[in-house]
């Protein structure tokens, strides 16, 4: 056998050793004198016992061979970009045999070595050569780089406008929250915020701005906005003219950013101090501001493109901020649990307040908590009202992204249950 030939055989093998090696973990120094001595020793074998083999054919073999197998001989990916559950190893049922194949298909699919890799280089080139999306069913690339999160079932969902009734109901539900709580002596207030599309059109294409023609968030705030017997808080005018000053949605992520946050938080603790005169909003000199550079928006991690895409970052720091004390049941002794609670050191507010959220919190808690003595967040949709009545805040502020408007279609099972409540109060806020 041609020594060229050995040559490229030990290459070849030497370099899936080293790939495979690598990724498990192991140091530089001991793998590659052990992928050396792999690809050598194979070589020689294949020289041994295969006589005449043209270069060409050897090479192609040896690659796809390589190609094929080399998924199965590394780790396996444990997590995936596209922010969403990895299909789970299917269990063997001799009843279902074919069901188990296309199982283990999704199953392959979403974990072989090197998809993550794969799909890096795979990202980088689509943006970088072509400006356009890696995954255009779920993020969509606008002008500038900016990321819009353009999930098929989320836009079908968004742009079916409310029918008349259901308004109604919706006006309905938020008129006995706010009813059903103030018996029990807590205010309710109601934020409901919009997509990064609605605050940042101008970075749309074509293509993205189509999607979202039409605004759900829009139909329901004409709707219900004048209202005087819902608190209502909204914000999208204060996120559109704060982009004069720094940004209000991160550029390459879904949610907004610190400063869109504060001015939502500012919005919100006016509305409040209506009623509740000691709730007066931190200033903007009463924060300290750090602004550095990041490229690690949720949307650009899901394509793989992290610090392909850098923005500003401005982080907001209150400078005389009381002592907190975080009580995080999520990680203490319930994991599977959505409520985490915040308490200051020294209680001198006489305030509490249960806020019912998404992710949108994660940020505007931060303005929020130095407020009260007790701040309750709970993750959820469907507001939890016997956890609330335990609680017994003198506040409850329902956060909701347009995403999740449709369950302002529901509400909460104990008050659905309130036949006294009901029957005292449905017919006069029905009309």
């Amino acid at each position: 056998m041609k020594k060229v030939n050995l040559f490229i055989v030990a290459v070849l093998i030497g370099l899936f050793s080293l790939l495979s090696l690598s990724s498990y973990g192991f140091k530089l120094v001991y793998v590659l004198p052990i992928s050396l001595g792999l690809g050598i020793a194979v070589a020689m074998l294949i020289a041994k016992f295969i006589r005449n083999i043209h270069s060409a054919t050897l090479f192609l073999v040896s690659f796809f061979l390589g190609v094929v197998f080399l998924p199965l001989c590394s780790q396996k990916e444990t997590e995936s970009f596209e922010k969403r559950p990895l299909a789970a190893e299917p269990v063997f049922n001799p009843q279902f045999v074919w069901g188990y194949f296309f199982e283990f298909q999704k199953y392959y699919e979403d974990r072989f070595a090197f998809r993550n890799t794969m799909m890096m280089y795979y990202a980088k080139t689509k943006l970088n050569l072509f400006k356009s999306s890696p995954l255009p069913a779920m993020v969509g690339i606008g002008k500038e780089d900016w990321l819009y999160y353009t999930s098929p079932l989320l836009i079908k969902e968004s742009q079916k406008p409310f029918t008349h009734q259901e308004l109604k109901q919706i006006k309905l539900n938020l008129r006995l929250l706010t009813a059903w709580l103030k018996s029990k002596d807590i205010t309710y207030y109601f934020l409901l915020l919009p997509y990064k599309q609605r605050i940042y059109p101008e970075y749309q294409n074509a293509l993205i701005a189509h999607q979202y023609k039409f605004s759900k968030i829009n139909q329901l705030y004409d709707f219900i906005q004048d209202d005087s017997l819902i608190n209502v808080i909204d914000v999208r005018n204060q996120l559109v003219a704060g982009k004069d000053k720094y940004p209000t949605y991160i550029k390459t992520d879904t949610h907004w950013t610190e400063w869109g946050a504060y001015l939502a938080y500012l919005e919100v603790l006016r509305k409040m101090e209506e009623q509740y005169p000691s709730l007066k909003p931190n200033g903007l000199n009463e924060f300290k501001i750090d602004t550095s550079n990041t490229g690690e928006g949720d949307l650009q991690l899901m394509l793989g493109l992290k610090d392909d895409i850098m923005f500003p970052y401005h982080r907001f720091s209150l400078l005389n901020s009381p002592e907190i004390l975080i009580i995080d049941s999520a990680s203490i002794t319930n994991p599977s649990s959505k409520y985490s609670i915040r308490e200051l050191k020294e209680k001198n507010k006489g305030m509490k307040i249960f806020v019912v959220r998404d992710s949108f919190t994660e940020y505007l808690r931060k303005f929020l908590t130095p407020h009260f003595d007790r701040s309750f967040y709970a993750w959820m949709p469907v507001m939890p009202a016997a956890k609330i009545v335990e609680e017994k805040p003198n506040i409850v502020l329902q956060e909701m992204l347009e995403q999740f408007i449709h369950h302002t279609l529901e509400l909460p099972i104990e008050i659905q249950q309130d036949t006294a409540f009901l029957k005292q109060n449905l017919k006069r806020l029905a009309n």
